[in-house]
């Protein structure tokens, strides 16, 4: 295999100094068209590319930025909505020349500081995907002025951005889906722990409901993010869990789940107490993870966009800061449990 050109060997042939063929492939305008025309002509012939590690002693930039993908839980990836965003992550950065370096939870993170850390890795800077809003870390973050941008937790001090779903009005849209069907006596399965996106989602529903006078706070549980706690909680809420005594004619007409995956357990729940979804109950989660379509019947959901929450986030990273959030509408996808 040949050995890599090097700026200088372009140089030479091009009979130009380094700085001009530099400034040509840079496309500055210090430079005329035809001497840039001709340099990048000669590049590409020859196979021409610029060494990274020299580019960064040069600009200062590595192009490289880093993706804290915090699954505290060590959720499989098909359970763990995070793992979605880095579609988009990927697209954006590659359209704009960067190359993306995924950091997990560390002993050595944790030491250093999430943004130290990320500086001795070279990267230019950082997203976070799953960080907690109580994380102790979080603290230091504010003060310092190396570039992060967060997904779905707002910090303090993100000054780069913060984005994600508008969870509220993903919530308000559903709950208007099931209201033009007639149903006034609506369950909620929420997430519990205090987090934003549970917490948007539940007072998305609890405002809602109090507006139309629908509101029942004996038809709303908040519990684990998962398939098992959907299900038990459904149980509860349709009588047939330990501690449920709801008759026929109380039980909820539909129930809102927080997720997706809480409101596949849903459908069990119903399948195992006998009830038709979606003649006796309707199920509506949110995410549509792929099992959403795949499940029987398939899953009404509240979509979120991931690929551009993913895009929007390294947008915000590399362009103008931007102190508001940035909230990317959900979509309302009809399937056959509503």
């Amino acid at each position: 295999m040949a050995d890599r050109i090097s700026l200088k060997q372009l140089a030479r042939e091009l009979g130009l100094s380094e700085s001009t063929v530099s400034k040509a492939l840079n496309g500055r305008r210090d430079v005329s068209t035809e001497v840039r025309e001709r340099v990048r002509a000669l590049a590409d012939a020859l196979g021409y590319a610029p060494d990274p590690a020299a580019r960064g002693l040069a600009t200062g930039k590595r192009g490289a930025i880093g993706v804290y993908l915090l699954n505290r839980f060590g959720r499989p990836a098909g359970e763990y909505f995070g793992f979605n965003f880095l579609g988009g992550l990927m697209k954006e950065a590659q359209m704009r020349g960067n190359d993306l370096m995924v950091f997990q939870e560390s002993d050595e993170a944790a030491r250093d500081g999430y943004l130290h850390y990320a500086r001795k890795r070279g990267v230019d800077g950082v997203v976070f995907v799953g960080m907690w809003p109580n994380d102790p870390l979080c603290a230091g973050l504010s003060d310092d002025v190396f570039p992060w941008v967060s997904i779905d937790t707002p910090i303090p001090g993100a000054a780069r951005g913060f984005v994600s779903t508008d969870n509220r009005r993903g919530i308000r849209d559903m709950l208007e889906e099931i209201c033009a069907r007639g149903c006034r006596r609506i369950g909620y399965i929420g997430i519990h722990g205090g987090g934003y996106v549970g917490t948007e989602r539940r007072a998305a529903f609890e405002d809602f409901c109090v507006e139309r006078g629908l509101i029942d706070k004996t038809l709303m549980i908040d519990t684990a993010l998962n398939m098992r706690a959907g299900y038990n909680a459904a149980m509860e809420l349709l009588g047939g869990g330990k501690t449920g005594a709801v008759s026929g004619r109380e039980r909820p007409e539909a129930i809102v789940c927080a997720s997706d995956l809480q409101a596949l357990g849903c459908l069990r729940a119903a399948r195992d107490l006998g009830l038709s979804v979606p003649d006796d109950l309707g199920v509506a989660g949110f995410d549509d993870i792929p099992a959403a379509s795949l499940s029987s019947p398939a899953l009404t959901t509240a979509a979120q966009d991931a690929d551009a929450i993913g895009r929007q986030a390294i947008a915000s990273l590399l362009g103008e800061p931007n102190p508001e959030p940035v909230l990317i509408p959900a979509r309302i996808v009809l399937r056959e449990s509503l």
